[in-house]
């Protein structure tokens, strides 16, 4: 109180050595309006009660008469209102254009982390949160994209990882030593793809998928398929214990014409069970006159208890008759 004190005190001072100045100017006044605004004395208020109280007291305070004193009075509160409403209309514009620039400043860092953010979210949409390595739903997307835009005589591949007896180790030691073991196992296959220039994807709990672009036929899907089985063969150390991995891959290479993105992983599935029925620890490649007999055997085991239940099976038998007597020796 006691600065604002003194500080208004010092414009009055001013007002009154300029009233009885001899070149009489009314510059100064409209200084002190200005030096007012700054020094925040800006309420509504403060103009009206300062030219009320001043028009009061003023040429009183100078020692000065009416006659002499009024006019220049007039003219020093002109200025005094003067400065002090273009200072009050500066800062306004001042305070108008800072908070537009707040706003913007304000939706660019919104925009910002908003965008931030999508790209978090996409990547944790379509990355392992375990492993770190695409998805199921990256290499879906990635497959839409290669059968979009192939053009003819274009080829693809899959290798479909499964390793062998994965189980045991949650079961025995717990699913932290297995997480482990897969982000270990997750981590030479990232290498071996990056090294090919081709996509590794983890799809399942304990299932890898190898996906090769641009091949020239099935060599190059059994090349590959070969360097993920030697890729882990060393041993994995794993908190003080030793794993010996193997895995079965199935492997399908074809022309990207000849097939559909659902129907190239349906048949590399297909094919890592055969290596799993054939002895694990083996890649094998997809063969279609195998598959022809694995679906007639599928829809026949399918249709077996409806057939039964309708009584559609038929017993048929031929006899087996002895030459030498012609009598029946079974059937």
């Amino acid at each position: 109180v006691a600065e604002r004190i003194a500080l208004l005190t010092s414009y009055a001072q001013r007002l009154v050595d300029s009233l009885v100045e001899d070149e009489f100017s009314a510059t100064v006044a409209y200084e002190v309006g200005t030096d007012m605004v700054r020094a925040d004395f800006a309420a509504p208020e403060t103009l009206g009660a300062s030219i009320r109280l001043l028009d009061e007291n003023l040429v009183a305070a100078a020692g000065m008469d009416d006659a002499t004193g009024r006019p220049r009075l007039s003219l020093l509160l002109g200025g005094l209102a003067a400065g002090y409403t273009g200072a009050l209309r500066d800062r306004t514009l001042d305070e108008q254009e800072a908070i537009r620039a707040a706003a913007l400043m304000s939706r660019e860092q919104a925009e910002r982390a908003l965008r931030d953010s999508e790209a978090r979210f996409r990547y944790a949409a379509l990355h392992d949160p375990l492993t770190g390595m695409p998805n199921r739903a990256l290499l879906t997307g990635r497959l839409d994209e290669i059968f979009r835009a192939a053009g003819p005589g274009a080829r693809i591949a899959l290798c479909f990882i499964d390793l062998d007896a994965f189980k045991a180790v949650n079961d025995s030691l717990g699913h932290h030593v297995g997480d482990k073991l897969l982000v270990a196992v997750a981590g030479r296959l990232d290498r071996l793809a990056r090294s090919m220039d081709q996509v590794a994807a983890r799809v399942g709990g304990d299932e890898f998928v190898l996906l090769i672009e641009g091949t020239s036929g099935p060599e190059e899907a059994i090349k590959a398929a070969e360097a993920a089985l030697e890729a882990l063969v060393e041993p994995f150390r794993i908190g003080g214990n030793e794993f010996l991995m193997t895995a079965s891959i199935g492997v399908v290479e074809r022309a990207v014409a000849d097939t559909d993105p659902t129907e190239l992983i349906r048949a590399a599935d297909i094919t890592l069970h055969w290596a799993k029925a054939d002895g694990k620890s083996r890649w094998c490649l997809f063969d279609v006159a195998r598959n022809e007999r694995q679906v007639a055997r599928y829809a026949l085991r399918a249709a077996m208890p409806a057939a039964l239940e309708r009584d559609e099976f038929t017993l048929v038998y031929q006899p087996i008759v002895g030459l030498a007597h012609g009598t029946l020796e079974g059937v």
